[in-house]
């Protein structure tokens, strides 16, 4: 994994230079600290930045093919490049260097724009034709590795990472509001929006194709499910089981070491099994531990004894403000998962060590792991009974027991539609008056139904009519892709470290997509096809806990010395500056919070977007 960046002019008169790219290959530093290297010729100018994690001596970059008329750099890994290169061989294309980017450029000889559909892996990548006067960026089917770019008449500026797009003289930084509000109501921004205006990501699953007649970009896949779906739970613990080994082989592609972050949770345990299980020598696994209930490291440890793993864990503590200043700066945009904190904590000792970390991000998204989706998918498999719980609420609300049993569900029959009931199962801002994030900022609500808009896109585009598996496919197309992915990208390679995550390798999903809901929930339990192949690996006390997520104790955080600082960041003066957010609502949020405890999220995000607004726009 590495840094991309540079600049393509859409008129071939006008020369890329070379200055501009070195600026942006300083920018992105961190991402690769083992070498870098540009290419310029003519219109464009291609940057690197390299992380050496294959072909440690030959895998410099850019590389081209056989007479230097093609060339690509790379960030990310493609998995099934040793097949791909036997098969590129065999059509009689020369190799000079052992690396997994060498085949981009011969792929694209043999594909032209249609290369993507040919890789397995994820990655962003920016090729140079230099017959065709072509420029193309292109983005990994699930939107694992990031790409950026700014466009205007005369030229695109694109980078693994804003700060690289922003170091371009050219491009200059300017906050877009639409942004902001994707941030507030949903803790991160929506593709192709960031919260910089003028600044987009490609799309996942997208390639950028420039020329002398314009830039225009289109999509290369979609995950389809099946007319006819898997419905045999044995079949489907069979194949899965199968498909996971053949990913965790896959994912082991390396000439440097490799360990496992383990939350004691069932999707990494699933993974560190299977990793020591192929590794002649203990791996090495990084656990976060919290101070109090929200700690789960007793439990990796049990795993990391049972698979005979090297276990180290890492306290977490309350973050001090200088280290939220650096989160903000290495996230770009705001990303309001306080899980950033753990990660990137895990990823500056796990970098001491290796520089290649297997996680287990996206087993929740392919495998039906929140108790929400369990919640929607009974919410619709039991109509009548909630039909009829619906009607009889007023007097059942009266009732403990029955309450309790039907409480959860109460949002979801009020819902007028299946985006809101989605939305409602997140518990997501209605934003209408009188709800918070409205109250907070009328001038950001305005975007509201434009963002709604976006989302109904994301659920639109699945191609299956079962609520639960829209469900399932709109988790990946918006949380997974744009909080949890940009997290994991950020704060690992903040540390010079590659994150792989074999759950979202891509036959994989498409496998578990074809899985009907009730094979991957049963009997009242999330994850029963993964749970079916713990069983195998794991203790039972491992196998049999309840999904509990990356829970980290924010409310705890926001005391003594912490909340006078989000205190003095969040002033009247600082928020009429601003000219975003109501003074007084952002007064009552924080007096709330000292008062009852409450809003210690909303406060975490208000926290981030200032000090975003600090360092990027001040």
């Amino acid at each position: 994994m590495c840094g991309i960046c540079g600049e393509y002019f859409l008129n071939p008169e006008r020369r890329a230079d070379a200055a501009r790219v070195r600026a942006m290959q300083q920018a992105i530093e961190h991402r690769g600290p083992n070498d870098d290297g540009q290419f310029i010729s003519g219109a464009c100018g291609l940057g690197f930045r390299r992380l050496s994690i294959i072909d440690l001596e030959g895998g410099h970059q850019p590389i081209a093919n056989e007479d230097e008329t093609v060339w690509v750099t790379l960030n990310g890994e493609i998995y099934n490049y040793p097949e791909l290169r036997r098969d590129l061989e065999a059509r009689g294309h020369r190799f000079r260097t052992r690396s997994d980017t060498e085949v981009i450029v011969h792929l694209y000889e043999e594909h032209g724009a249609d290369f993507c559909r040919h890789l397995r892996g994820m990655f962003g990548i920016a090729l140079h034709d230099l017959r065709r006067g072509r420029f193309i960026l292109a983005r990994d089917r699930l939107g694992i590795k990031p790409i950026y770019y700014w466009q205007d008449a005369e030229k695109i500026v694109y980078g693994s990472e804003i700060k690289a797009v922003l170091a371009h003289p050219g491009v200059s930084a300017a906050p877009n509001e639409a942004g902001i509000f994707q941030f507030l109501l949903l803790r991160h921004s929506l593709q192709p929006d960031t919260l910089f205006a003028g600044i987009q990501k490609l799309p996942a699953a997208s390639v950028l194709v420039a020329d002398g007649g314009g830039a225009r970009v289109q999509e290369y896949w979609r995950m389809r499910h099946p007319p006819a779906l898997q419905r045999d739970p044995a079949q489907a613990a069979a194949e899965y089981e199968k498909a996971l080994a053949n990913a965790v082989d896959c994912h082991l592609l390396a000439d440097v070491p490799l360990g496992m972050f383990l939350s004691g949770g069932l999707d990494s345990s699933v993974l560190a099994a299977l990793v020591q299980q192929r590794s002649n020598r203990p791996v090495i696994c990084f656990t976060a531990g919290f101070q109090g209930g929200n700690d789960e490291s007793a439990h990796a440890a049990t795993v990391a004894r049972h698979i005979g793993a090297e276990h180290r864990l890492i306290p977490i503590q309350p973050p001090p403000p200088e280290l939220l200043e650096q989160l903000v700066w290495h996230l770009d945009e705001p990303i309001g998962d306080p899980a950033c904190l753990p990660t990137w904590l895990l990823s500056q000792e796990a970098a001491k060590e290796v520089r290649v970390v297997l996680t287990g991000e996206g087993s929740d998204e392919t495998n039906a792991g929140y108790s929400k989706f369990l919640r929607h998918h009974l919410f619709h498999q039991k109509a009548a009974a909630m039909r009829l719980a619906r009607l009889f609420w007023p007097a059942l609300r009266r009732l403990p027991p029955l309450s309790g049993r039907f409480a959860h569900y109460q949002p979801l029959w009020s819902a007028p539609d299946e985006l809101s009931r989605i939305l409602a199962n997140d518990q997501t801002d209605p934003c209408q008056p009188g709800s918070l994030l409205h109250d907070l900022s009328p001038r950001l609500a305005k975007h509201h139904a434009a963002t709604l808009t976006r989302l109904q896109a994301e659920l639109d585009a699945c191609d299956s009519r079962d609520p639960t598996l829209r469900l399932l496919q709109y988790s990946r197309s918006v949380f997974m892709r744009e909080d949890l992915l940009m997290k994991v990208d950020r704060m690992t390679m903040a540390h010079g470290l590659e994150a792989r995550v074999p759950y979202l390798d891509h036959p994989l999903a498409e496998l578990t997509a074809g899985f009907a809901p009730d094979v991957l929930m049963r009997g009242g339990q999330t994850k029963a096809v993964l749970r079916d192949l713990s069983a195998k690996l794991l203790p039972p006390e491992i196998t049999r806990r309840r999904q509990h997520g990356f829970l980290v104790p924010l409310a705890g955080w926001f005391q003594g010395d912490f909340a006078a600082y989000a205190a003095g960041l969040l002033s009247p003066e600082t928020i009429r500056k601003r000219g975003l957010l109501e003074t007084g609502q952002v007064a009552g949020i924080l007096d709330r919070y000292q008062q009852t405890g409450e809003g210690a999220r909303m406060i975490w995000n208000l926290v981030l977007l200032e000090l975003w607004f600090r360092r990027f726009m001040d």
